[in-house]
């Protein structure tokens, strides 16, 4: 019986760390991704791959998520930090070149 309750509290601490997410990209103003999904506590997940660019988002610590663009045709990575603590806080991230305007909002579902 001590094992169960112990499981069953490892089991419930383990999920109310996950969190999730909706982010909408848009490449040149038209929409390309959308899509809800959850990211675990301290963990990088690699959510969307475009061309060169591949997006992530990474929980680094209590509310602090970072959404990194790796662009491999450049190589570059950049990176948008925020924190998000309750419902519908947004992440925004924009990228401008000559030959590009990438676009990412993600937004903050449900802890």
């Amino acid at each position: 019986m001590k094992k169960f309750i112990t499981a069953l509290m490892l089991m419930m601490s383990v999920t109310s760390f996950a969190v999730k997410m909706n982010c909408v990209v848009e490449h040149n103003s038209q929409e390309i991704f959308q899509e809800s999904f959850t990211v675990q506590a301290q963990s990088t997940l690699a959510f969307f791959k475009f061309d060169q660019y591949t997006f992530m988002m990474t929980e680094k610590n209590n509310a602090k998520f970072e959404l990194e663009v790796l662009d491999l045709a450049t190589p570059s990575r950049s990176y948008a930090v925020s924190k998000l603590e309750k419902s519908n806080d947004i992440l925004e991230y924009a990228l401008w070149s000559r030959d590009i305007l990438l676009e990412v909002k993600c937004k903050l579902l449900s802890k």
